[in-house]
């Protein structure tokens, strides 16, 4: 008898064509197909009732509910069978259920040769019956495994697979040695298909030069470079040459062991008696040793925190699995087996991590920086500086901190509960809005002008040789600084000086001062030779230049009595770029270091000035915050939820729609600003409904050309809405250089930015005094910028930090500890929503592809 294969309403059908024959009974192989799910392999043992692991045990199995139901074919406009990529499942299921019946006649065959051992008289009528059986049985799986004109024969497929494997093996990078693997599988399939049986028949050689072949890749392992899979060349040559070894070592081992189940029929029928199923230890090995080397070409990154780290993992851990699966000899394995080789994932991951040029994600094992340095504003509420140990990111508390996500509905496929999230906090002075006062000016100095003692000091400084005696008779004073009085030289007096030696003069009166200092300096020096007579800036945060008293800008200071100007205090543990990116001194130090006045810029500030965003790219992140929380009220002009951003250049924000909705909205300079308004230069996604739960949010610009679609708006890896837009070019704003082009989260604080608030200015940043809220809370995770349009699947919605470093392609592996393991994914019929169990009363259909 003939079995098919289907499934039918969440079960495996098994149904014969011709049901009057004696065999096997439709519901051993229905409980096969459910124990070869529980193992993990397509082998089971035969206990006399069902083929499972367990000797004692067989599943109680719900009958079909039509068992004549087969696949269902699609067929071109030709009437050639063709597959849509999602019935690829349905070929493997295919395979599957072809080796589950060729395995199960197999084991029948092995039955009756056992018995037909036991007889003496092969003339006897018992023999005779058992010859009789054991041919028919041959005749079946011969019809099953090589039968040209059955599509579901298990050679049909192999050929089909062999064929395709053959077409992908020519790929102009890889070495010949892949194509003579591919050569020499197309021939064994052939040769499982065309062999006669009888004397003449060689079905050694096919699979030994399989072997062979299998043996010869050095050339193509010793060019893989695990090191630089960052570069696009590197990496597409590695997942040429893993995808090209790995599906020829998987396809070596199908087609053997379709050779061996044909051999062993030619040898019941000629031989019987002397039948056995050859065996394929030798290129089981062989396999097994390739895998092996390419997983050796593919170590470990020792540090996993590297750029580079994940796409390393990916293909190590995937090879290190297909490897181990691939015993040196044959053998039931308990257990599920491992995750098979997704080269799809790790490509989606070159994807997302080649081009990414910016990523703030806090992970688990990155905290805040130690050495807080603390700040005290006019309003007396302490500041401090935090910065992540690495030095990338800055952030002032209490507008923003790092929080524990905690376990409360919290994935731990996506996240660690102990994972870090930046927390934005909506400041409050006294019920007032915080205007991002970081620290106080200090007052200047009660005496602010020079004491005696100082003015002592710097005489100390002026020409100390004596106008003696020897110029006594002479006329003019030899000693330079020295002026003829009567009889006897004498030194000129502080602001006085003499240049002939015969007069004194009084200095000149050259020295400008600021309009809020009119009286501002001393001259200090005594016998001084010419008319640049030196002086001292008096007052508090005035220095010396030219001959001028200038005032200290901001962030400077200069103390009383002193003309050196010095930069103002900064904390010891941040480097002066990245604490200048985060805030902005707004006085003068008053005459101390700790003096000059500072203000929050951004609530927290990325070190290094960004390079311009052009298309194509992504900007991505994860966020959560009510709608109630993000600025709405108190002005007619919109109000955003600035998200992330590069000031002044473009950002990514929310806006609510109302107490249960908001739009995704986005800037470009280059790409939506406009002349005409600000409310029109920026744009928003259709309405979303938004709740207070954490959720990916993604703003995918593919070009400046707005002939179709360019700006493209996602939420959790889906597609929300997409526009086109195009900018008119703009001269910037005229932004202060330490704040410009650089990368931050959450709103900048508009107080220090009038110039791009000015009349005529289009970029959409809006605030007005009657409403002065400028920083909101919410929580946001996981920020990335990349220089490619990344779809869904390559975004952090499903890849996220966790998954990265694990490398593990959620949700078809799922992670346990730090290793990833495949998940039964059903389909949606008779499944539970999120397809990993199946309904009441229906259960898994076993030994389908992983």
């Amino acid at each position: 008898s003939i079995l098919r294969a289907s499934v039918q309403d969440g079960h495996l059908c098994a149904t014969r064509v011709d049901a009057s024959a004696d065999g096997v009974s439709r519901r051993q192989y229905e409980d096969s197909w459910i124990n070869v799910q529980k193992s993990g392999l397509l082998e089971a043992v035969f206990n006399g009732t069902c083929f499972t692991k367990s000797a004692d045990a067989c599943e109680n199995y719900q009958q079909c509910q039509d068992s004549e139901a087969e696949y269902p074919e699609q067929r071109d406009a030709s009437g050639i069978l063709s597959f849509k990529p999602e019935d690829q499942a349905q070929e493997g299921l295919r395979w599957a259920s072809g080796v589950a019946a060729a395995e199960a006649w197999q084991l029948e065959e092995e039955e009756l040769l056992r018995q037909l051992e036991g007889f003496p008289d092969d003339d006897s009528d018992s023999a005779n019956y058992l010859r009789k059986a054991l041919t028919e049985a041959s005749n079946n799986v011969g019809f099953a495994l090589q039968d040209a004109s059955n599509s579901y024969a298990l050679s049909a497929i192999a050929a089909s697979r062999a064929s395709s494997f053959d077409l992908a093996s020519q790929a102009a990078e890889l070495p010949q040695s892949v194509r003579e693997l591919a050569t020499a599988i197309e021939g064994l399939v052939v040769a499982v298909a065309t062999q006669p049986c009888g004397a003449s028949s060689d079905w050694a050689t096919p699979r030994e030069q399989v072997t062979a072949k299998l043996t010869s890749h050095e050339i193509a392992i010793n060019a893989i470079n695990a090191s630089g899979l960052l570069h696009w060349d590197t990496f597409s040559y590695a997942r040429q040459a893993v995808e090209a070894l790995t599906v020829g070592a998987a396809l070596g081992l199908q087609a053997g062991a379709l050779s061996a189940f044909a051999e062993f029929q030619c040898m019941v029928r000629t031989a019987p008696r002397a039948a056995a199923m050859p065996d394929l230890d030798s290129l089981q090995a062989a396999a097994g040793q390739l895998l092996e080397d390419l997983h050796a070409a593919f170590p470990m990154p020792t540090d996993g925190a590297a750029v580079a780290a994940p796409l390393q993992r990916c293909f190590s851990e995937r090879l290190g699995s297909a490897a181990g699966s691939v015993a040196s000899a044959a053998s039931y394995v308990d257990g599920s087996v491992p995750a098979l080789l997704s080269l799809d994932f790790c490509s989606r991951l070159y994807v997302a991590t080649a081009d990414q040029v910016i990523a703030i994600s806090p992970y688990t094992e990155a905290g805040p920086a130690a050495n807080a340095k603390t700040f005290l504003p006019s309003s007396g509420q302490q500041r401090l500086l935090y910065a992540d140990a690495a030095g990338q990111f800055a952030f002032m508390s209490p507008y923003v901190g790092l929080a524990d996500r905690g376990i409360e509905g919290v994935d731990t496929n996506a996240f660690a509960s102990a994972d870090k999230v930046i927390r934005l906090h909506d400041v409050q002075v006294h019920g007032s809005p915080d205007d991002g006062s970081v620290h106080a000016a200090a007052s200047m100095p009660a005496e602010n002008w020079c004491t005696d003692d100082e003015l002592y000091a710097l005489e100390d400084t002026s020409p100390s040789e004596n106008c003696d005696g020897r110029d006594a008779m002479m006329s003019p004073c030899q000693v330079k600084g020295c002026w003829r009085e009567s009889t006897r030289c004498s030194k000129a007096r502080v602001g006085w000086f003499t240049a002939d030696g015969a007069t004194e003069e009084e200095c000149p009166a050259d020295v400008s001062c600021p309009a809020e200092f009119p009286a501002c300096y001393l001259y200090y020096a005594f016998q001084w030779p010419n008319s640049s007579c030196p002086f001292i800036c008096e007052q508090a945060d005035l220095f010396q230049s030219d001959r001028r008293c200038r005032i200290a800008p901001e962030g400077y200071y200069s103390p009383r009595c002193n003309n050196k100007i010095l930069p103002c205090e900064m904390p010891e543990d941040v480097s002066q770029e990245l604490f200048l990116a985060l805030t902005r001194f707004t006085t003068s130090g008053r005459g101390e270091p700790s003096g000059c006045a500072a203000q929050l810029a951004f609530p927290l500030a990325r070190a290094g000035h960004v390079d311009p965003l052009e298309p194509p790219f992504t900007v991505e992140l994860w966020v959560k915050i009510a709608p109630d929380d993000m600025p709405h009220a108190g002005v007619d002009a919109p109000r955003l939820a600035i998200l992330t951003g590069t000031f002044p250049r473009w950002f990514v924000a929310l806006r609510r729609a109302s107490t249960s909705s908001a739009h995704l909205c986005f800037y470009h300079e280059g790409i939506t600003r406009a002349v005409s308004s600000r409310q029109d230069s920026f744009v928003c996604s259709e309405v979303l409904s938004w709740s207070e739960a954490w959720r990916h949010v993604a703003v995918v610009v593919t070009s400046k050309d707005h002939i179709k679609p360019n700006v493209h708006f996602y939420s959790n890896g889906e597609l929300v809405s997409s526009a086109s837009r195009a900018a008119v070019p703009v001269s910037a704003p005229d932004v202060h250089p330490d704040q410009l082009d650089i990368f931050h989260i959450g709103a900048p604080n508009l107080r220090l930015f009038p110039e791009v608030l000015v009349a005529g200015r289009t970029e959409p940043y809006f605030f007005d005094a009657a409403d002065t809220q400028t920083f909101f809370s919410a929580e946001v995770d996981e920020v990335r910028v990349s220089r490619s349009a990344l779809q869904g699947m390559a975004q952090g919605a499903f890849l996220t930090e966790l998954r990265r470093r694990a490398a593990c392609d959620v949700p078809f592996e799922r992670l346990e500890g730090s290793t990833c393991r495949p998940v039964a994914r059903f389909t949606l019929a008779h499944a539970e929503p999120d397809q990993s169990s199946c309904q009441d009363d229906f259960e898994p259909c076993g030994a389908g592809p992983e």
